[in-house]
């Protein structure tokens, strides 16, 4: 690995470390970083998780990195964010299960021991059928939540 890898991926893993476990509870040894604390935030929260996630994949991919490593990493932000949308579940599950510092072990994996090589297409095309099945689930789930509620102040007959 050249220094100048070396200083990309040192780079990263401050931004990854930032996001998923800068921070520390006392007494607990849990660890968080500020993806957890934005998704606090409903709708704006998971989105900022989003963003960031694919920050750090822009990162990756201005220094190079093949396909199957984008595909990858995009495959975890995905998945990220539908679990975001889950308000509790996903907070605990921004600190618990850290997909920023995943991705930051695909980029090691590539960078150090040259795995994930290749275009990445069929984890692409994971990542689309994941994105529309939880695209479905939330649009059903949304609108048996919308139903309920005009359920509560009109009779449906």
């Amino acid at each position: 690995m050249l220094s100048s890898d070396k200083s990309k991926l040192s780079q990263m893993r401050k931004f990854a470390r930032l996001l998923d476990s800068q921070f520390t509870i006392p007494f607990l040894n849990i660890k968080f970083g500020i993806d957890p604390l934005l998704s606090l935030i409903p709708i704006l929260g998971p989105f900022s998780g989003l963003l960031t996630g694919f920050g750090l994949m822009g990162m990756a991919h201005r220094h190079g990195v093949s396909g199957e490593v984008r595909a990858r990493m995009a495959k975890n932000i995905i998945i990220d964010y539908f679990w975001s949308m889950i308000p509790l579940f996903g907070n605990i599950k921004d600190i618990f299960l850290r997909s920023n510092e995943k991705n930051m072990k695909i980029l090691e994996d590539h960078w150090i021991h040259g795995r994930h090589q290749g275009t990445g297409a069929k984890i692409y095309l994971q990542t689309v059928a994941i994105f529309f099945v939880f695209g479905l689930l939330s649009i059903v789930a949304f609108l048996v939540i919308v139903r309920y509620m005009v359920g509560l102040f009109l009779p449906m007959d």
